[in-house]
């Protein structure tokens, strides 16, 4: 019973030393009342919304950003504008030099799913900072776009970070291309398993079977492991529609291939179709 109410003054004594004034300049007396320092210690928000804000465009601390964002992210009033423009203009090297900073608002960006800042998504791929690039493909999983393929492609094969490479195979699961198949087939040949496990669950996402971490067992065609697992150049070429042989409606832009897209994973033929051949002003081959 000593032991007790011996614990409990020394509670009270350490709560009230840590409401005592820490600087007699500043200007929130709330921070020196016992009742502050109870709701902090027990993990009651004590920031107001306006304070959080004004956190994220603090010059100085990048600790303090970063806690911001989190704080800001996880309230739905602040996964729109202008919150999300601040997170945006976050996500730029040049902009915000502390990496883990820049990772935070990529995640928050992630969160609110407005399209209009997917291109800041798809930049941070490109990051110099492993964290950073490794939370952009995390958003990518669940946020697809078709513009990442290519490098989360060259993220999953080549890229230094493990976590990076992972992260992208698993993105990859998104995409049911005959190109995308086959990098995950290299990813299965990675020499860390890590890697080679995020490829092997995104093969048997796309095809709904499991032929285990031997690529030869996913081929089907002798050959093909290890061969055009890199992205190619995306080909653009411009059409009319089938009738306008005398050419009177404007050219639309297309990506080639585009029965690519439509593919089942697996092997398919490599050879594509740029343009119709020159005697089909008709438009009769697809």
């Amino acid at each position: 019973m000593k032991r007790a109410n011996f614990t409990n003054l020394l509670l009270l004594l350490a709560l009230g030393a840590s409401a005592w004034p820490v600087g007699c300049g500043s200007k929130d007396k709330s921070v020196y009342t016992l009742d502050y320092q109870v709701k902090k210690m027990f993990g009651a928000e004590s920031v107001t919304p306006a304070q959080q804000a004004a956190m994220a465009f603090d010059a100085n601390d990048p600790d303090i950003r970063r806690t911001a964002i989190e704080l800001l992210s996880r309230k739905k009033w602040a996964l729109r504008d202008p919150y999300l423009k601040r997170f945006a203009q976050l996500t730029k090297p040049g902009l915000e030099k502390d990496p883990s900073v820049r990772a935070v608002a990529v995640r928050a960006l992630g969160k609110a799913r407005n399209r209009k800042y997917m291109p800041e998504i798809l930049a941070a791929l490109g990051d110099p900072s492993p964290v950073v690039r490794w939370d952009a493909a995390v958003v990518l999983q669940t946020l697809p776009d078709a513009q990442a393929i290519m490098t989360l492609q060259k993220l999953a094969i080549s890229d230094k970070s493990i976590d990076v490479r992972a992260s992208a195979a698993t993105a990859l699961r998104q995409y049911r291309t005959s190109a995308v198949y086959r990098t995950l087939l290299r990813c299965l040949d990675d020499e860390d398993f890590t890697v080679r496990d995020a490829a092997h669950s995104s093969l048997v996402y796309q095809t709904g079977r499991d032929e285990g971490f031997d690529p030869e067992r996913w081929s089907q065609r002798s050959g093909q492991v290890g061969m055009e697992t890199l992205p190619e150049p995306v080909v653009y070429y411009k059409k009319r529609p089938w009738w306008d042989w005398a050419k009177i409606t404007k050219e639309t832009k297309a990506m080639n291939p585009k029965r690519d897209e439509q593919d089942q994973p697996g092997p398919t033929s490599d050879k594509t179709e740029n343009q119709r051949p020159w005697w089909d002003w008709f438009g009769t081959k697809k």
